[in-house]
């Protein structure tokens, strides 16, 4: 057996006075005390861990109700966020259709005025003949 004076670290080579003091039996245990003062200090343990239950209990029910609300609202949003892109793809289309119809209306419009401007050119020329030739 060791002695106390050994440098190892294992259990068998402290002295048998710690290792008895190590151990954890019912013997080795405090025998139980009734006295106010230990009694009152555990009540109040008991007092200030139930009262962190509840504040925790009550942040907690707060956080879901809070997240059931973000979650209605997101439902919310997700609707009106479809109802807005189903409108904008309307208008969208509706532009183009306008633009395509103005585009054409502008076509039609150059070919009239380049067909306008031949016939006034093809007039200056007529009156030009009809002056100059009858001189």
């Amino acid at each position: 057996m060791a002695t106390a004076s050994t440098t190892t670290t294992t259990p068998l080579a402290r002295p048998a006075r710690a290792r008895r003091a190590a151990r954890v039996t019912p013997r080795a245990l405090p025998p139980f005390r009734s006295d106010k003062s230990e009694i009152n200090r555990l009540k109040y343990v008991i007092e200030t861990l139930e009262a962190q239950v509840r504040e925790l209990a009550a942040a907690t029910r707060e956080a879901k109700e809070t997240a059931a609300r973000a979650v209605d609202s997101l439902d919310m949003y997700k609707r009106r966020l479809k109802e807005a892109e189903k409108d904008v793809f309307k208008l969208e289309k509706a532009l183009e259709e306008k633009t395509a119809a103005f585009e054409m209306g502008m076509a039609q419009a150059r070919r009239q005025i380049k067909f306008t401007e031949e016939r006034m050119r093809e007039a200056e020329r007529a009156r030009d003949e009809a002056v100059g030739g009858g001189r």
